[in-house]
């Protein structure tokens, strides 16, 4: 009997996949044992279906995918993995990590970003030349041989305003702003709690991350993106929600509702933009002007527009997408880590304790319990214990994919050649939980293993016995912010932002989770490689107003 010819055809693609795979085995085999005298090629972890390769086992479910390769191959060897056309080298290991993200020769993120861009943000395709052809660096004096005009210098522009708006006075003010406001909310909020009585609620994270984001909108964006859009902020959520699919890269017709959510933020941005530019001038943000109104926010929101309007590149739609990455990076991370940090606290009644002290000395107490209390955001800032579990919120909770890529000629990493054109993703979990760069310090000879939240696993003492905060040593373990030049600049205001909203919350509030000692909920891994992972589950809690004097 003659077989069918889809029988043939099936047998033959059945044969193609097996060949392939046991080649690439044999081939990943031979890096492995042999590299010391092959050099050369790292090792192409085994896939079974060509052109597709790792990317559903990336897609569904990327901390597992990732932590197989780093128990597989270890720290000592870059993997390569293929996610659809795209092919990229996977690093573990601090040593490692910290030698590539500070290594500005020949390594930038800028090709990642730009894939971030168009992908998690929509950047429009007539707007991408710019991010992708911007070779001039971040500093003021182009690097040799770039040829971009200064009207193109996308990366220089955003870290230069950064810089002017994220540091100094511009900073104090904008965190002062920030905190008045959720203080003013807290403060008029009669709804929860309005007899001092105990009041029990769903969910923690669902009632804080609501009322951090109103006032971290106002302080940065001003009144109108919010008003002038209903909705706004449940839509918003729910873009950070698919933010996990649409930095997948997955066309529009396989995800329509993530990038239907997109689509409603996007949309809400420009219908701002318009009316901004409409009521208030965004040229008017020099050093005599005033650095916040109620149409644009931050006088760094007129910086950006400026920009974007000059460079003759960016038309309402990139304009859009830029600011809608500001907006991401501004609140989701630093909001969820405040989160964090109320569950880590709140979950150990001896650590809220000793810590009440600390937060009451930054109260400057109102003349009557008729006025919204006053903050001093130093005293939080400069707080050893605040300060230690802020950074463990970090270690613990952000997972972020760092990205560089070597644009000018292959990277020699050890004994590897690493690609031109090729990403080298890093893991920041991976770094967080390395013990050869955390060692005997951080975890008081294996008292505190990495695995476990350590309130004081950043403190130390100085020579006159007292504890100091500190992350000595760390450079390639804590990264929450990454590395290098590309460090996150933002990372200042959200550290005052989580340790701000803390410190509101809990000179307002008193907060009960009935949860067995030692209990936390799990982790959202699906966010793994975007930042901070949310809770994965409801925090049921009671919370009631704490007594003014």
């Amino acid at each position: 009997m003659i077989e069918p010819w889809y029988a043939w055809l099936g047998g033959a693609l059945i044969t193609v996949i097996l060949f392939a795979r046991l080649f690439l085995a044999l081939h990943s085999i031979k890096s492995l044992h042999f590299y010391k005298i092959d050099s050369r090629k790292p090792p192409v972890h085994p896939y079974w279906i060509p052109l597709v390769g790792h990317s559903i086992l990336f897609t569904q479910n990327p901390g597992a995918f990732l932590d197989g390769l780093q128990q597989r191959y270890g720290d000592k060897f870059p993997v390569e993995i293929v996610l659809g056309p795209v092919r990229a080298y996977f690093v573990a290991g601090s040593e490692a990590i910290n030698t590539l993200l500070r290594s500005p020769r020949n390594l930038t993120p800028k090709p990642f970003i730009a894939l971030v861009m168009e992908n998690m943000f929509g950047t429009p395709a007539s707007a991408m030349p710019m991010y992708r052809q911007d070779d001039s660096g971040i500093a003021s004096t182009p690097l040799p041989g770039a040829h971009v005009a200064l009207e193109h210098r996308i990366y220089y522009h955003l870290h230069r305003s950064a810089h002017r708006f994220l540091a100094g006075d511009a900073l104090r003010r904008m965190t002062e702003r920030f905190m008045r406001v959720l203080s003013e909310e807290l403060h008029n909020d009669t709804a929860i709690c309005p007899d001092d009585d105990w009041v029990e609620l769903p969910d923690l994270y669902t009632f804080w991350k609501s009322r951090v984001f109103h006032a971290a909108m106002y302080a940065l964006f001003g009144l109108y993106l919010t008003l002038l859009t209903p909705g706004f902020e449940q839509d918003f959520w729910s873009y950070m929600d698919v933010i996990p699919m649409l930095a997948m890269g997955l066309p529009r017709w396989m995800i329509p509702a993530a990038y239907a959510a997109r689509d409603r933020v996007f949309t809400a941005v420009k219908t701002w933009h318009r009316f901004a530019r409409a009521h208030s001038d965004y040229r008017r943000n020099g050093s005599t002007d005033p650095d916040w109104d109620k149409y644009w926010g931050s006088a760094w929101l007129k910086v950006r527009q400026q920009f974007g309007q000059d460079s003759g590149c960016m038309d309402d739609d990139a304009l859009a997408a830029e600011d809608l990455t500001l907006l991401t990076a501004a609140n989701a991370n630093a909001i969820l880590s405040a989160v964090w940090y109320l569950i880590h606290i709140y979950t150990d009644a001896d650590l809220h304790q000793r810590l009440q002290s600390e937060f009451d000395r930054a109260i400057r107490r109102s003349p009557s319990a008729a006025q919204p209390t006053e903050f001093d955001i130093t005293a939080l800032v400069t707080s050893p214990r605040l300060q230690s579990i802020y950074a463990e919120v970090l270690r613990m909770r952000i997972a972020m994919l760092l990205n560089r890529t070597p644009v000018q000629a292959l990277v020699k990493f050890g004994p590897w050649h690493l690609q031109r054109g090729k990403f080298i993703l890093m893991s920041s979990q991976h770094a967080a939980h390395d013990d050869k760069v955390w060692g005997p310090k951080y975890t008081q000879d294996g008292k505190y293993p990495l695995s476990q939240f350590w309130a004081e696993r950043f403190l130390v003492k100085d020579d006159m016995g007292r504890d100091q905060f500190s992350l000595d040593g760390l450079s390639g373990g804590w990264i929450p912010y990454g590395g290098g030049n590309f460090m996150c600049p933002g990372r200042h205001f959200a550290k005052q932002e989580i340790l701000g909203s803390v410190a509101v919350f809990q000179a307002y509030y008193e907060l009960v989770i009935d949860r067995p000692r030692g209990w936390l909920p799990r982790p959202d891994r699906r966010f793994y490689g975007v930042g901070a992972m949310p809770p994965a589950e409801p925090i049921p809690f009671r919370i009631r107003r704490r007594k003014t004097t």
